[in-house]
């Protein structure tokens, strides 16, 4: 996910600045009052619109819900409302990628040239593995999300553009490596992206209702608030032939927190990949950054600057914490800072009880 363009002003209507907060239960467990106790305190602070929800051995025992998911702002959110899951895509198109590696379709080590047509000899040795890590040379972006491009001008642009440096040679963050990744799994596969998708990662999770396709009604997708006024559902800026390819296989899916943290959840317990390609994942696509340096964990974040979603897996304690927002007021790096304290004293009670 990137910039915002001026097609945002376009839809933009103001919205009331008083928040709608909805926990799901009606009682809190004592053990998530400090959790409580931090959300009442962010939506005081800075109106903190959207999700947050703790997943223990794979079940919801918390959640917090605040603001509303329509842009005249007077429907609260509920449990089947879909945010823009940002950059976490980059999750399921590597996913996918390794999917298609144990099925022996794919290697790490195939080269762009032998996957692609048309691909330039500067660019032609760039390896699958160096276009999931970011260390493809490619650049981050070539233009607007919601500036449509066709995948076929996307890739024309990709192999106009000099590399920042040889393949293998340096690291990046490159939204276009992930395009191109989407790329190569359509052609592998002979479907469009978020078919494949659907097919070899989403159902064997037992999670179908992730995707960019407008296949919900408009009322069940949330309204992001951009400075104060409605920017409007990531639909809202896809052309009639759907989503820019650049966006596709690097930002924008729709989903739920739940089938988001479900999903997620499904990834890091091993449930998806084969060991070696999950332990893959964990060294290269995840963040290992906790305060307590004995404590694993794994996790995941994205962001359009106006919806965002962070996500942190605790492997020993099969617990994970999922937040997603939807106001440029209030993001994600915000808003964690206020559960950070009562995350951690919820594991050092929990290692504490080991």
């Amino acid at each position: 996910m990137k910039h915002l363009s001026a097609l945002a002003a376009v839809v933009a209507v103001l919205i009331p600045a008083v928040p709608h907060a909805a926990p799901a239960a009606p009682a809190v467990a004592p053990e998530f009052a400090g959790m409580q106790t931090a959300a009442d305190l962010v939506v005081a602070r800075r109106g903190f619109r959207g999700v947050a929800l703790v997943l223990d051995q794979g079940r919801e025992v918390w959640r917090y819900q605040s603001g509303t998911r329509d842009c005249a702002g007077k429907d609260p959110l509920d449990p089947g409302d879909r945010f823009d899951m940002g950059s976490i895509v980059k999750v399921f198109t590597a996913t996918t990628i390794l999917k298609l590696v144990e099925q022996g379709r794919l290697s790490l080590d195939d080269r762009l040239g032998d996957r692609l047509p048309g691909v330039p000899a500067d660019k032609a040795s760039i390896t699958i593995r160096q276009l999931i890590t970011h260390s493809s040379g490619l650049v981050d972006s070539l233009g607007e999300d919601e500036t449509y491009i066709s995948k076929s001008d996307l890739l024309a642009q990709a192999f106009a553009t000099p590399l920042l440096f040889a393949p293998g040679e340096g690291e990046e963050y490159s939204n276009v490596g992930y395009s191109v990744l989407a790329a190569i799994i359509e052609k592998v596969t002979g479907k469009p992206y978020e078919r494949a998708l659907r097919d070899l990662v989403l159902r064997p999770a037992g999670v179908t209702s992730i995707g960019y396709t407008n296949r919900w009604p408009k009322s069940r997708q949330v309204c992001g608030i951009l400075d104060g006024a409605a920017w409007g559902a990531v639909t809202d800026y896809f052309d009639r032939r759907g989503p820019s390819w650049h966006l596709v296989g690097n930002g924008g899916l729709q989903t739920t927190p739940s089938d988001l943290a479900n999903w997620l959840e499904a990834l890091w317990a091993g449930k998806l990949l084969n060991p070696a390609d999950t332990a893959f994942m964990k060294d290269k696509l995840s963040r290992q950054d906790r305060s307590v340096p004995k404590r694993r964990t794994y996790g995941t974040n994205g962001s359009n600057r106006i919806f965002s979603s962070y996500y942190e897996y605790w492997p020993d304690q099969r617990m994970a914490f999922l937040l997603m927002t939807d106001d440029s007021h209030a993001p994600k790096e915000y808003v964690v800072a206020y559960f950070d304290p009562a995350l951690d004293a919820i594991m050092d009670a929990r290692d504490a009880r080991r």
